[in-house]
Formats: structure tokens, sequence, C-alpha cells
């Protein structure tokens, strides 16, 4: 079973709060399933690893609640978890590195998040970079729009100009990996 940890979970909870959702983030969360809603019975520990199920349910209940099913909420919910990894994880590094630098490194940082799969650069050139997740065959659908905005934002944190990110291959369309174009300037 795929984990996540924690922090990842903590950045939809923090756009949930941010979003200023009637009910707040408890309206939200009774929407859960009743097993995912035990993760919440303590405080979301950021370093902890939890069930990538609870995530996904939680990721699909904003969507429909606060998004209204509009997909690009996902790529705004993308955009927050950044700047929020900005000010944690990547703080250091965004301090000393450019784009140009974060790139290569990119599939380091897979396995701080997930307990499954891995981010590999399939190309990296001064305009550009395509990478593909591997061996994640149960990332959800909506994960997989929300990294578009995920990868996108963090671009432009690290300075990157006209930064685009595109879905090019989904594992949920036929694909054997979920891959990602990037452009920018």
């Amino acid at each position: 079973m795929a984990e996540i940890k924690g922090f990842a979970i903590r950045g939809l909870l923090r756009f949930v709060k941010q979003s200023a959702y009637p009910g707040g983030i408890a309206s939200i969360l009774s929407r859960l399933p009743a097993e995912d809603q035990k993760s919440f019975d303590n405080p979301v520990t950021a370093s902890a690893w939890y069930p990538y199920a609870v995530f996904a349910h939680l990721l699909h209940v904003i969507y429909q609640h606060i998004g209204k099913g509009d997909k690009s909420l996902l790529r705004r919910i993308g955009e927050s978890s950044a700047e929020a990894d900005v000010q944690g994880v990547f703080k250091i590094i965004a301090a000393i590195a450019g784009f140009q630098n974060l790139l290569p490194r990119a599939p380091l940082f897979w396995p701080r998040y997930f307990s499954r799969g891995k981010l590999v650069m399939l190309e990296i050139n001064d305009r550009g970079a395509r990478l593909e997740i591997l061996d994640f065959p149960e990332i959800d659908p909506l994960h997989c729009l929300l990294l578009e905005g995920w990868f996108e934002q963090m671009g432009r944190l690290f300075k990157a100009n006209n930064v685009r990110v595109t879905h090019t291959a989904c594992v949920h369309q036929g694909g054997r990996s979920c891959e990602y174009t990037l452009t920018y300037t």
C-alpha cells in the first residue's frame, strides 16, 4: 500500500483553510469515508507516513465541494502546496539554487513525499524538461493534475520565467507512466 508524508496532507488542509469554505476543515473531513477520518483523530504530523488513499480521498472531497468539479482548482492546490514546500522542505535549496540547478536533483525529493514510485528526468535543456513518474500505478488522476500546478509553481518560485507544465501521458489513459513536459525561459 502506497503512503504519503503528512506534509502533503497538511498542504491540502491548509488550502481548505485558505479557501474559507463554509464549515472549514471539519466540514470537509466529515465527508471522508469513516476509515479515513481516523487519520485525523490526532493532528497530522508533517514527517509521519499516512495511507495514500487518505490523501486521494481528501483531494476528491475538496475537488467536489470547494472546486465543484472545476479542474483548475487542482492546479491552484498544487501551486499553493509548492509555495508551502518552498517555505518548508525546500527553504534552504531555494536560497542557494536556481531552477536549472534544481531540475537534475528533483528525483531526490520524490521519496520525501511518497513511499512508492520514482521521479525520473527524461530530458533537461535550457528551455525545458521532460519527467515521468514511474512505478506508482495507484496515483490518483486528480493528483496527476495537481502535480501540473506544483511543478509549474516550483519553476516560478525558483525564478524560471514563463513556466508551463503539461501532463502529456498518464497511467489512467493507458500510459506506462505519468509524463510531464515543462517549458520555461
